[in-house]
């Protein structure tokens, strides 16, 4: 059975341009449009085995989602990449 994989990005593209590749490499792919988003999809998938977040989103940005999952002994062992498309100037 594939591995399932949560993508959590407030931008349609980073969502779909993830989902592709992961897709491509044969893992199961869900996206949500933010954390609220993101929770909903993890309380109602069967089983998750890593979540990619974003951290800037609008409702519930990625830390809070990030806490709000490790607070849950349900979820708290999944592992998390954080992804942002964020830049810093210098």
């Amino acid at each position: 059975m594939a591995k399932h994989i949560l993508i959590v990005d407030d931008s349609k593209t980073v969502r779909n341009l993830v989902a592709f590749i992961m897709k491509k490499e044969g893992f199961k792919v869900t996206s949500a449009e933010d954390g609220l988003d993101g929770l909903e999809k993890l309380y109602s998938a069967s089983e998750v085995d890593l979540i990619v977040s974003d951290v800037n989103m609008p409702r519930m940005d990625g830390l809070t989602f990030i806490k709000t999952v490790r607070e849950q002994d349900a979820y708290k062992d999944i592992p998390i990449v954080v992804l942002s498309t964020e830049g810093q100037d210098k």
